[in-house]
């Protein structure tokens, strides 16, 4: 059944077309509905140890069944936040180019993906579409961390592998009863740069949380 479902995301993917075709630049400016930073998190945490930004992805909590189901604005909404992300990360890594420390961190955490993402056809499609933007994921990572990798985000990245080659190039999956991570990443990144969640500190503080329609707070790249 997973293998039809399989077929089925890359011809919807090969139909629709490639993201990156679309005008990406233009959705870095675009202002999502208040709710959906919150909704959806992702944020700048840190630096890790050589001065490269450190991005948290809680892919988890990215629900976005009900806003593909309610469709209209709010699916137009979602498309052009997830556009934003990708975008916002593409840019922060060609910002960074030339220098010694280039590249970004990213840790994408997917503790609490569900299953019934998984078993809506038109999210499924709609993420498998999106996970074109990674395929040049290794010209602006650094290393990415994926943890708490359970069966449903296990489906998922089987779905984005033949879409994004490179977004494995140099990534390393933690499945969800896996604890090592935590010390891997503390050797990529400084407990006051991490969240107390993910074995930081609880004096932490975000650099900027992405996901309002603000720019990049370059004043803050090292």
């Amino acid at each position: 059944m997973f293998a039809v479902a399989l077929v089925l995301a890359l011809l919807a993917c090969a139909a629709q077309g490639a993201p990156a075709e679309r005008d990406t630049t233009a959705q870095l400016d675009f202002k999502p509905p208040a709710d959906m930073y919150k909704k959806f998190p992702y944020y700048w945490g840190g630096s890790d140890k050589e001065g490269r930004p450190v991005i948290f992805w809680e892919l988890g909590k990215w629900d976005m069944k009900p806003e593909i189901e309610a469709g209209g604005a709010r699916a137009e909404a979602m498309e052009k936040y997830m556009t934003q992300l990708f975008t916002t990360f593409i840019k922060m890594g060609k910002l960074r180019e030339g220098k010694a420390n280039k590249g970004i961190v990213i840790v994408a955490d997917f503790d609490g993906f569900g299953q019934d993402q998984m078993d809506h056809k038109p999210t499924v499609d709609f993420m498998v579409k999106n996970a074109a933007y990674l395929n040049d994921w290794e010209k602006i990572s650094h290393a990415t961390f994926i943890l708490n990798g359970n069966e449903p985000a296990g489906k998922l990245l089987e779905l984005d592998q033949p879409i994004a080659p490179g977004f494995f190039a140099n990534a390393k999956i933690y499945p969800a009863t896996e604890t090592k991570w935590k010390t891997e990443l503390q050797e990529v990144v400084n407990k006051d740069q991490i969240p107390l969640k993910y074995g930081g500190v609880g004096t932490w503080k975000p650099v900027q949380v992405f996901g309002k329609g603000e720019p990049i707070d370059e004043s803050k790249l090292k």
